[in-house]
């Protein structure tokens, strides 16, 4: 009988996890079709300058926005672990008035620099000043959604975690700007940008006042009320170090765009980021899989449960391999005709992003590494890992590109890709004594 509620309850934390990385996916691919459409809706109303304004700045509130965080979203699932383990939440309400604090602070003076920096490099009012600065004002908002995006997965509410900013952020966004444009002939890429801004503002206070409830009722349960606060004295650093590893993981794309363009004409890169766009939905597939099991992952490590953590980590691989396998055998079957959709000239990419498809695979099997860095306290060592796999590529590209060219420039990406999981790997087998890779361990 107990043998049977422990296949039981096995089966049902399977489920759970299938479902709660669907919520994940779903919302992202949703999120990504509608931002699709909406670039096609406003490739047809705004002029090409204006449409380049309106990608370069959505880019730069993207890239701040990580720098607002201060790293802080790869720490939560951590504490918000130790809190319920000691059942005492003392300590994460510690940490969350810390992570408020410094994403305040870092917001202030990022937003300052960038616009005294608009202002020095581009001190005629125009267009793309005007649309900097809302982009510079947005990227604080967008840190918010993060920061309490990533509470709320570490609470297990992934529908609050995922949705605001996958889904709801991109449809509500679309949806105003086209039934202005169809009620009132509005096309305006500066008044664009503000709707931008007025959501995020709107959905990021939003998703606050609902992570609040969940938040609360984590502090009512506390049966300790004298104990010690945790230490925090090198939280700023370890947070430091991990926001090398979300600007890392979050603009490598554009990293590899900016390294290919040097050595590529302007039709190739134009290819090459069309295919890292399409690799990056599988990507983001597979680190929900990862992400959602962030917290059990966090609780096994705490409890020091690695019996637990390899059964973890088996099924938590095997979901993302099955993601990354299916979605290269969809790319190898109706690969050239997804890329015809963006003109015929873009069908030359199709081998290279079956390349890009495999750094995904490679992703998959790896595992959950950088979710485990953030637990066991090697963000230092990681950072610089980070900083050397940024560096690998910029090589990588210099000795491949010449001769291979677009497909050079695939596999720079792949060899990256490969560089930095095994090293965190390597980290995390030193400090815990277990791989996390699917076939490294016997389970």
């Amino acid at each position: 009988m107990e043998q049977i509620k422990r296949r039981f309850e096995t089966s049902f934390e399977v489920i759970r996890s299938f479902a709660s990385s669907g919520i994940a996916i779903g919302s992202r691919a949703a999120g990504v079709v509608i931002g699709f459409a909406m670039q096609l809706f406003l490739a047809r109303i705004l002029p090409v300058s204006e449409l380049g304004t309106y990608f370069t700045v959505m880019s730069l509130a993207l890239v701040l926005s990580v720098v607002c965080t201060v790293g802080y979203p790869m720490l939560m699932p951590k504490f918000v672990a130790e809190a319920a383990k000691s059942i005492d939440p003392t300590h994460l309400n510690a940490f969350l008035r810390r992570t408020r604090i410094d994403w305040a602070l870092a917001s202030v003076l990022i937003v300052i620099a960038a616009i005294a920096l608009v202002f020095s490099f581009s001190p005629a009012p125009g267009v793309l000043q005007y649309g900097l600065i809302i982009g510079i004002l947005t990227a604080p908002f967008l840190a918010a959604l993060r920061l309490n995006g990533s509470l709320a997965n570490a609470l297990k509410r992934f529908a609050l975690g995922f949705i605001p900013d996958l889904l709801i952020r991109p449809a509500l966004f679309s949806l105003i700007v086209v039934a202005l444009w169809y009620f009132a002939g509005f096309k305006d890429v500066v008044s664009i940008l503000l709707i931008h801004l007025v959501v995020t503002v709107g959905l990021a206070f939003w998703q606050y006042m609902k992570v609040r409830k969940p938040v609360a009722q984590v502090f009512a349960n506390s049966k300790n009320e004298n104990a010690n606060v945790l230490e925090l004295a090198g939280t700023r650093k370890r947070a430091a170090y991990l926001l090398i590893a979300m600007l890392f993981i979050s603009v490598i794309g554009e990293l590899a765009i900016l390294f290919s363009s040097l050595l590529l004409d302007s039709g190739n890169v134009a290819v090459l980021a069309i295919c890292l766009k399409i690799s990056s939905i599988c990507g983001f597939g597979i680190y929900a899989v990862q992400q959602v099991a962030a917290r059990d992952t966090a609780d096994a490590i705490v409890a020091k449960d690695f019996t637990a953590l390899k059964k973890l980590l088996l099924r938590t691989n095997l979901a993302g391999l099955l993601v990354a396998l299916a979605a290269i055998l969809f790319v190898f079957v109706f690969g050239e005709t997804l890329l015809s959709y963006f003109g015929q000239d873009f069908i030359v990419g199709y081998t290279s992003l079956l390349i890009l498809m495999l750094v995904n695979l490679f992703a998959a099997v790896a595992g959950p590494t950088l979710q485990i860095i953030s637990v066991i306290g090697e963000e230092k060592r990681s950072g610089m890992i980070f900083l050397a796999s940024m560096a690998g590529m910029f090589v990588f590209n210099l000795i491949l590109i010449p001769t291979y060219g677009l497909e050079g420039a695939a596999v720079a990406f792949l060899l990256t890709a490969l560089i930095w999981p095994v090293s965190l790997g390597v980290l995390i087998k030193q400090k815990i004594g277990l791989y996390p890779a699917l076939f490294a361990e016997r389970f």
